[in-house]
């Protein structure tokens, strides 16, 4: 016990019988929120373990997204803090323009995550583009970089939004 106060990826160690005890791996995740990945799988589907894992590190939703991906209010808690975390949602709630607005105003690149149709909307777009700093001055030099959101827009919302930058 004193080992998962310290440290709460202790927990990996711990025998199965700790690993399945709810208020040792709380403690555990209070402290490192990806420890869940070494708790026991019942305890992974526990939904007040993992808000807690994920508010205290969003990237404790890659363990149990086969769980919580489709679960909106651990995704949009994860994202608030992470927004590259988006990549571990349900494909319905990469397609939720409001949790997709969320994940870009933390991450612009993380547009590449979101659906088709929302990498086509306009308004998703040119959050990606203010949230990587990208405006009309500096758009250009964007359209030749190594990665950017414009990579992941269709020819025509790119045309678009190009069109509008250059008009200011």
């Amino acid at each position: 016990m004193a080992a998962i106060d310290q440290n709460g990826y202790a927990i990996q160690y711990a025998s199965e019988e700790i690993r399945n005890d709810r208020e040792i791996v709380k403690r555990s995740i209070s402290r490192a929120g990806c420890a869940l990945r070494y708790i026991a799988e019942e305890l992974k589907q526990d939904r007040e373990i993992v808000m807690e894992a994920v508010n205290e590190n969003a990237m404790a939703l890659a363990d149990v997204c086969n769980y919580f991906g489709n679960d909106r209010e651990i995704v949009s808690l994860a994202v608030n803090t992470d927004g590259n975390i988006i990549r571990f949602a349900s494909p319905e709630l990469r397609n939720d323009k409001e949790i997709a607005m969320q994940a870009l105003k933390k991450k612009g690149m993380s547009i590449k995550y979101l659906s088709e149709n929302l990498r086509n909307d306009k308004e998703v777009a040119m959050q990606a583009l203010q949230s990587c700093g990208i405006t009309g001055r500096s758009f250009g030099l964007y359209i030749h970089t190594k990665e950017s959101p414009l990579d992941y827009l269709s020819e025509s919302v790119r045309n678009e939004i190009e069109y509008e930058m250059n008009m200011r």
